[in-house]
């Protein structure tokens, strides 16, 4: 398979040797190679008519990390006349805020390319002589930008005020995604994919928005799952909601609308409500257990509503759970009090679920959840600790009779629930206090 291409091309020139002669196959080769020459000519011509849309591609591949070979980048550099020796380099996401509105590809394209133009102009008349260079090009809806400076600026006020003007001339808002300048060109792409993930995954964006990426002050402390978790327990447990407060209010400052951050912390702490309302048995309300990881950030616009929301959603949350422990402590006591007022008779775990209106198979898993323990295991431990006051008291009496009068209905089923809870016979018991 690999040898086909050369097997042809041998055929190929053993036909024309064959109709015209030993010399036609350089006359053969020749005209090839003139063939060749004319591809190149062409292709020369399609580069420079076409420059602008080759070195936007060109652009849009390395920047989206697909030119590895280092030879290969460097030789299309050449190609395109692009000198990258400037001091540091900045990426840059311009996301135009009204684009969802034109439905036609070529409208887009066009729409695009004016603001882009019109960006560009506005950009090298704030930067002035720091600005070396301006890289453009089109990644979908977004326009991606290559800032190649003598020297760091201050994005934030360079865009700020680029947003400004654009909108004064054009009456056009747009977000714009900086990322953190760096020193070489080869760090671009990484800072990019930063970029862009970050715009994917805003969920709302404002008009004339500047959104700094990389920022290594992190000023967040509580950003786990684990860590919300043990806040929301603690304030819930203690009815301590100004602690979750001030946790909520760290996390999701300044009013500014959301991006890929405030979303995955979003996303933490709804799991770990979620995680809380298990801890305490599914005792919140059905609504609040419905609520899953990102299901109410689309109608948020900043990280102030947010955390309101969040706010609000824990004090519901501790109410439902408050009220709902309340009502199974008193459950609780009704069914203990119920044991030791009717542990010497026959209540057989069906029994005692009908006497407080649940099922047989409710009532067992119920009383589990609610003491930690099955029915049985609490029933008898009860009835042994009757049975050793008994023996106390009554140091001549049968073990037969000691264990009816606890609600026994054998001796070897008394025996056996005696060793189990006391840890010794009745027998051993009894010689033990005598």
């Amino acid at each position: 398979r690999i040898y086909s291409p050369i097997a042809n091309i041998t055929k190929m020139f053993k036909a024309e040797e064959t109709e015209y002669g030993e010399k036609s196959e350089l006359k053969f080769i020749e005209s090839k190679f003139i063939e060749i020459q004319q591809m190149q000519i062409e292709f020369a011509e399609y580069k420079e008519t076409y420059r602008d849309y080759l070195k936007e591609k060109f652009f849009f591949y390395f920047m989206k990390g697909n030119l590895s070979d280092t030879e290969d980048f460097r030789q299309k550099l050449s190609d395109f006349n692009i000198m990258l020796d400037s001091s540091c380099y900045t990426a840059a996401l311009i996301k135009i805020d009204r684009l969802k509105e034109i439905t036609q590809k070529i409208q887009i394209y066009h729409y695009q390319n004016f603001i882009k133009d019109e960006l560009i102009s506005v950009i090298k008349d704030f930067c002035g002589e720091n600005i070396d260079a301006v890289y453009e090009f089109y990644d979908n809806e977004y326009i991606g930008l290559v800032l190649c400076e003598k020297k760091e600026s201050d994005k934030n006020f360079i865009f700020k005020n680029v947003c400004e003007e654009l909108h004064t001339k054009t009456d056009i808002t747009i977000s714009v995604f900086v990322g953190k300048t760096k020193p070489a060109w080869e760090n671009l792409p990484l800072s990019y994919a930063i970029l862009f993930d970050t715009a994917n995954q805003m969920r709302l964006c404002g008009c004339n928005l500047i959104v700094m990426t990389e920022d290594e002050k992190r000023k967040h402390e509580y950003t786990s799952r684990a860590d919300f978790g043990d806040v929301i327990l603690s304030g819930i447990s203690n009815q301590n909601y100004h602690l979750i407060d001030e946790a909520v209010d760290e996390m999701f400052v300044d009013n500014v609308p959301l991006y890929n951050e405030t979303v995955q912390m979003f996303n933490n702490f709804m799991i770990a409500l979620i995680d809380v309302v298990n801890k305490y048995g599914n005792c919140a309300d059905d609504s609040l257990m419905s609520v899953g990881p990102y299901s109410d950030i689309e109608k948020f616009n900043t990280n102030t509503e947010v955390a309101e929301y969040l706010k609000n959603i824990c004090r519901k949350l501790g109410k439902a759970i408050n009220e709902k422990m309340q009502s199974r402590n008193k459950m609780y006591e009704s069914i203990v009090s119920y044991i030791h007022e009717n542990y010497m008779n026959q209540i057989t775990l069906q029994s005692t679920a009908e006497h407080f209106g649940f099922s047989g198979g409710y009532f067992s898993r119920y009383f589990k959840e609610l003491t930690g323990e099955n029915y049985i295991e609490m029933l008898n431990k009860y009835r042994i600790e009757k049975a050793k006051e008994l023996i106390k008291e009554n140091t001549g009496m049968k073990f037969i009779h000691v264990a009816e009068s606890v609600g026994f209905v054998s001796y070897r089923t008394f025996s056996d629930a005696f060793k189990k809870y006391a840890g010794k016979t009745p027998e051993n018991y009894r010689k033990n206090i005598i």
